[in-house]
Formats: C-alpha cells, structure tokens, sequence
C-alpha cells in the first residue's frame, strides 16, 4: 500500500521539490519559528554533551536515564491526556477550560505522588539497590508536576499559535539544564548534578509558561463547563490515556530494562545513543506534528494531503538519516570520548526504528486522532511495548545487547509500517466515501 502510494505521488503529482511547493507561507512561517526554537534547544544539549560526557561517567547518565524514564511516564498519567482535545476546539473559552481540567488534574497526581515517595521512601530506596536516587528520589513527583505542566500549556500556546513563547521556552529550558548540569559537575564533582540540571531547566521552563498563561486573559472558572467537557472527551482518559502511556513506555522501557537486566552504565551508554539519535526527531516532530495536525484537521481532502506530505517529507528526511546511519560509530568515539564509542553503535541499531517512529508520529499520531481510532491505536501501542519489552529480555537471556536492540528495531518497525498503511486507509475511505 504504502509502495503504491509512493509510485502515484512520483507518477501522478511529481513537482520540482521546492518548499514553497510543500507547504503554504504561513505554514512555512509558523514551521520556521517552532523547528528554529526546538533546533536551538537541542542543539545547545548536544554542543555541550561533550563537555557532558567528560564530567560524569555511564553510570551516571543511567541514573538519569531512570529519572528520566520514571518522570516522563508519570507525567503520561498526570494529566489524563486531556491536553490532546485541547486541539480540537473551536472556541477559546473551551481550549481553557480543558486546559484547566489538565492543570487541577497534574496537580492532584502529583499531590498524590509525593506523599506516596514520602511515606514509602526508604522501602524504595532499599528496593533499588545500586539503581537507588536516594535523596534525590524526592524529585520524581516534582519532576511530573513540571513535566505534565509542560505538556498542557504546549498545547495550549500551540492552539493560541504563540509558536514564539514555545520556542523561547525550549531554549532557555535547555541552556539551564545542560548549564547546571555542567555547573555541578565542575564545581563540586556531583555526580547526580545531570539529574538535577535536568529538573531545574523543566521547572523554570513549567513555571514560565504558567505565568504566561496566567497573564493571558480571563480566568473564570465554570465548572459545569469542565465537567462537560471532561465527559465529552472521556476517551483521552480511557483510551488514549492508555495508548500514551504504552507509547511512553517504548521509548523509556529499553532504559529500564537494561539498568536493571544489565547494569546502569550500559543503560547510560544506550541514554546516550538514544538522546543524540533523537535529536533530529524531536526537532522535526515537535517542530511539524502540531502544523500537520492542524493541516489535516481542516483538510477537505486529506488523502491528497496525506500522499503529498508524506511522498516530500520522506524525499527531504531519509538521505539525512542514513548519512547519520554511515558515520554514528566513528562520529561518537570523536565527539563524545573513547569511552562512549560503543554509543554510536547503538545508534546504528536502532536509527531504522527511529526514523520510523517519526514518520508515524506525523502520519498516523493525527489521523487516530481525528478519526478517533484511539482504540486501535492503543492496542498498536500495547503490542509495540509488548515486543519491546520481549527482545531485550531475551537479550538479557542471552546476555547480548545487540541481539535485544536489533529485534525490538524490526519488531517496531514491522507494526509501524502497518499503522502508516491503516492510517492512510482512514483517509482514503473517507474519499471514496464522499464521491458516492
């Protein structure tokens, strides 16, 4: 299907590959302010992760590869997903008021998050052995706090097109984490100053946008409106909910997986392969996910729409990615250390997969969305993590990382590429259905 589809775009609607041919001008505009922002902020967290990688050691960027893991899917729950419908409102009174709904929602869940760390906290510490935060344990609901606030008022400034205030965000948040981070780490040698660099740019960055959104407008509450629309939506917290959460999952479950199968240096290794590889994909994702979702979302034809985009963005991306494929290895033993050489080839492993994750994320994240195939998503979801999960346990069996990493690549690879396909026939129905 998906061949076929590439062929027609090359035979039928073949253009000079030209931007502007691509997207309209305020669609470039907008795309401009938020992949530059994003860009930035990234590439601030790579520039500096050499001088990174010299301060601390594997082991402790496995520690924050667990802090990491454990903050961002809490943080999936926090908010009961709310923050996606955010999206699907016409009118501002309602976008607030679900972003309300987020906000009382993240705060409760963290709320409830630190009492349990604080009244289970040396039982946790115990439990976790070498893998332990210790103090530093009392973080994690902090952190989801902050991460969940993130998540609602990102979509909230994206729904209100203040691509700026996004933008500007990412950037500082970055420059004070990999800034702390870098701070600790020279100062006083703390080897857990990654994790708190970590922490104190998502805080800074959580309570700049809160204030933003403060100074905003009005702020009168109906809460017969919130509790209408937290009905009206009840599939972001039923369906979708779960769908993020095993989403979540995918990307943070090899982290936890090999920390506590392995040891936390291979996990710092794998952290470290994985965040630099996902560079170029938080850019563009982050950068283009909202623009196409709301590109499709007002489409009268989304399956010109869907073949178009999808036919240029992979034309423009993939040369980029299997360039980065040739040289990861080598590129990682110069840039970051002897020591973090094996890396790169992580990277090489499990690049294919990434770069499948990100066409999905733009081609079939929105589609489940507008057709409300959450459902289905969910159970795509459940089976990717399922395999995941499955090919670094026998990995682990086998005590051979590679065997585990390579497996879970084609197993997400093989469920990705019957996703695009099903999304695509959303699209393609709904034509054939408007013609008759």
């Amino acid at each position: 299907m998906l061949l076929l589809t590439v062929r027609k775009c090359i035979i039928c609607d073949y253009r000079p590959i030209m931007i502007q041919k691509i997207f309209s001008s305020k669609f470039i505009s907008n795309a401009f302010v938020m992949v530059g922002g994003v860009a930035i902020a990234q590439l601030i967290t790579i520039a500096l992760s050499p001088i990174i990688t010299r301060l601390y050691s594997p082991e402790d960027l496995g520690l924050l590869a667990f802090y990491v893991a454990l903050v961002s899917i809490l943080a999936v729950v926090a908010t009961g997903q709310y923050q996606h419908a955010i999206m699907l409102q016409k009118k501002v009174s309602a976008a607030r008021h679900l972003t309300y709904v987020c906000l009382m929602l993240s705060a409760a869940f963290t709320l409830i998050c630190l009492l349990f760390v604080v009244v289970f906290y040396d039982v946790i510490n115990m439990a976790l052995e070498e893998k332990a935060l210790h103090k530093l344990l009392i973080l994690v609901p902090l952190g989801v706090g902050a991460a969940s606030v993130l998540a609602t008022l990102n979509m909230w400034f994206t729904w209100t097109k203040n691509f700026k205030s996004i933008s500007s965000t990412h950037i500082a948040a970055s420059a004070v984490n990999n800034g702390t981070s870098i701070g600790l780490g020279t100062a006083i040698s703390l080897g857990q100053g990654v994790i708190w660099g970590h922490f104190i740019g998502q805080c800074c960055a959580a309570f700049y946008f809160l204030l933003r959104f403060m100074r905003a407008g009005q702020h009168d509450i109906n809460h017969l409106k919130i509790r209408a629309l937290a009905k009206r939506y009840k599939k972001f917290p039923t369906i979708t909910l779960p769908h993020s959460l095993f989403s979540t999952l995918s990307i943070h479950l090899p982290s936890l997986i090999l920390i506590g199968a392995f040891s936390p240096a291979i996990a710092g290794l794998y952290f470290l392969a994985n965040r630099v590889a996902n560079v170029p994909i938080t850019i563009l994702s982050q950068s283009l996910y909202p623009l196409l979702f709301g590109a499709f979302n007002e489409s009268k034809n989304r399956a010109a729409l869907y073949r178009k985009k999808f036919f240029y963005v992979n034309v423009i991306f993939l040369p980029l990615f299997v360039a980065f494929w040739c040289v990861a290895p080598a590129l990682f033993a110069f840039v970051f250390g002897a020591e973090w050489g094996r890396s790169g080839v992580y990277v090489q492993l499990i690049l294919p997969m990434l770069y499948c994750k990100f066409i999905s994320n733009l081609f079939t994240t929105p589609i489940y969305f507008i057709y409300e195939r959450q459902f289905e998503n969910f159970i795509f979801s459940a089976l990717i993590t399922l395999t995941i999960a499955l090919s670094l346990l026998y990995g682990a069996w086998l005590d051979d990382i590679v065997t585990g990493l390579v497996y879970m690549a084609l197993s997400n690879v093989f469920f990705i590429l019957i996703k695009l396909s099903r999304a695509y026939g959303f699209v393609r129905l709904e034509k054939n259905t408007a013609a008759l």
